[in-house]
């Protein structure tokens, strides 16, 4: 092995950022390989809904997708519907507990005492 790879640091990074934020503690092996190129399985063709919004033609999802292209998108990435719902479900439940000022112990348990008494 040569060194450490960009994609072992992403790997590094992640586990730092769990473990920091409460998480356990993520053993990470080293050794990976950085890409040349783009994987063209992974790459994702053209889609479009009804909606002016809804045009999927990059990799990553365009920050200014509506409901429509998300979907395409993360459909094209083999998601059901119902697994893009509890994926969005849980980012936007995480940025709403950190907005307002809710304790991580509230997102780990999720009881109605918890939700109730938030801010």
């Amino acid at each position: 092995m040569d060194g450490v790879s960009l994609a072992d640091c992403i790997a590094l990074a992640g586990a730092e950022a769990v473990e920091f934020a409460g998480g356990p503690s993520i053993r990470i092996r080293l050794g990976r390989r950085d890409a040349t190129e783009a994987d063209s399985k992974k790459r994702i063709r053209t889609l479009h809904s009804d909606t002016d919004r809804s045009l999927v033609d990059t990799t990553l999802p365009s920050a200014g997708l509506d409901s429509d292209g998300l979907r395409l998108y993360f459909g094209a990435l083999g998601l059901s519907d119902e697994q893009f719902v509890a994926l969005c479900g849980a980012h936007d439940l995480g940025r709403h507990v950190t907005l307002l000022g809710m304790p991580k112990s509230c997102l780990k348990t999720l009881t109605r005492e918890c939700l109730e008494a938030a801010p």
